[in-house]
């Protein structure tokens, strides 16, 4: 046995001497090496990815087959239309209808239930009368908007009121420029026209055998008896057709028009057995770019309707006069409520900064509106002139539309004279403000289509 003292003068043996002389392995407070880390960081990336890579197929068997990244190739695909698709109860055409007809659901341009066609009233190179009817083909439902024809508009026009646009244009143009005037008002691009001119509406009445309906005492409407008449195609226009000045420019002769057409088409709708023959003929004589399939597909789709209940409305507004005109000026607020609530095809909502209604000038939507596009006795006057008594805040226009209302300011102004004489003025300035009233005047021409 060896015997030795070690360095630090500790005697041992050989035994463990050879124990104290082997090499030291990592007795450095358990450190890795460098390589060996490094080998299991990559070990366990390795790992990590496998994991993710399971993960990722997995959810990719779970939600189907992997969709393509769409290109400009890819993407490009037909437009498949809502109103395409058969309404709960299937169209069909009468069985003993001789004009058997393949019947086609109106295509809209924004992928809408809900199909316009703007109504053109023509008389030679003149059109006093647009109305949007709003078809929804999804709820077998009508609603019909009248564009006052003095609607003050955007445009390069020596007098810029709506019905101007048809006889600026060349005959193959004028069309296409009321459409557009549309479009910029409203934000959307009516989808279909029918223009409404004496051979159409004429023909419209003889296949109806006759319209039974309320002519209005006031205004004249071309000599026209008022009361109960049964119309027939030339006494019809000289109904529809009206164009004479009025106060509250003509949203009142509109509402006759609108009740008058839901009364025609009522009575064209009775008899179901002649639906796609009138539909032939009508697309004959109208001009229009609506088929007669097309046609068709609305009448059937409405025959059952109650246009009692339809939505019958002339834009909102009031008159106004603007340089040496007077002129129907639109209220952007309350137009785009009724738009959006009735009218608008697009995915998304109207705002006032997406329809186009010109405003002479100061703030628009000022006050409050009745149905028919009357301002009502509530309208919060703009300026501190006494003269917007339910007048629209245009004292001249009523007279020189209306001269009778002369009779009725001197009544009122004698009365009011007397009145400060003997008695206190309270309980007489309201009776002055109720003879200016014009709401007595908006049942005129009503019948019974009227909706409350």
């Amino acid at each position: 046995m060896n015997h030795r003292f070690d360095d630090s003068g500790t005697f041992s043996t050989g035994e463990e001497m050879g124990k104290n002389t082997q090499p030291a392995a990592a007795d450095d407070g358990g450190k890795i090496s460098a390589g060996l880390r490094a080998k299991t960081l990559f070990v366990l990336s390795v790992l990590v990815f496998i994991f993710a890579v399971v993960m990722c197929l997995s959810l990719i068997k779970q939600s189907g087959e992997l969709e393509p990244i769409p290109t400009i190739a890819s993407d490009v695909h037909p437009i498949e239309y809502e109103v395409n698709v058969p309404p709960t109860q299937p169209i069909t055409q009468g069985e003993d209808d001789t004009y058997q007809l393949e019947l086609k659901a109106p295509a809209s341009a924004y992928d809408s239930p809900l199909i316009s066609i703007l109504l053109l009233g023509v008389e030679g190179d003149k059109n006093d009368t647009q109305i949007l009817c709003s078809v929804n083909l999804s709820e077998r439902s009508l609603s019909l908007l009248s564009i006052p024809r003095d609607t003050y508009i955007a445009g390069d026009y020596e007098t810029p009121k709506a019905k101007e646009v048809y006889a600026s244009f060349a005959e193959d143009l004028r069309i296409d420029a009321v459409l557009e005037s549309v479009r910029g008002m409203f934000g959307f691009a009516p989808d279909y026209y029918f223009v409404l001119d004496e051979a159409t509406l004429s023909q419209m009445v003889t296949m109806a055998g006759g319209v039974s309906f309320h002519v209005p005492d006031s205004p004249d409407y071309h000599g026209l008896k008022s009361g109960l008449q049964t119309l027939d195609g030339k006494n019809a226009f000289e109904l529809f057709r009206f164009k004479n000045s009025w106060k509250d420019v003509e949203t009142d002769p509109a509402r006759v028009q609108r009740n008058f057409l839901m009364t025609l088409f009522s009575r064209l709708l009775e008899d179901r057995s002649k639906i796609s023959e009138n539909c032939v003929k009508l697309t004959e004589v109208a001009k229009t770019d609506l088929t007669a399939g097309e046609l068709a597909y609305i009448a059937y789709l409405l025959e059952e309707y109650d246009f009692n209940s339809a939505f019958s409305r002339a834009l909102p507004g009031k008159a106004k006069e603007i340089g040496k005109g007077t002129y129907y000026e639109i209220d952007p607020e309350s137009a785009v409520d009724m738009l959006n609530e009735h009218f608008n095809p697009l995915k998304k909502e109207l705002t006032v900064f997406t329809v186009n209604f010109r405003q002479e000038q100061g703030a628009s939507g000022e006050g409050e509106f009745s149905d028919y596009g009357h301002s009502s006795s509530t309208t919060v006057a703009p300026s501190s002139d006494d003269n917007s008594e339910d007048n629209n805040g245009d004292p001249d226009n009523e007279d020189e539309t209306d001269p009778t209302d002369d009779s009725t300011e001197t009544e009122n102004t004698e009365e009011t004279e007397s009145s400060e004489a003997t008695e206190p003025p309270t309980e007489e300035e309201p009776t002055t403000e109720l003879t200016q009233a014009p709401e007595e005047t908006q049942d005129t021409g009503s019948n019974e289509t009227q909706t409350p």
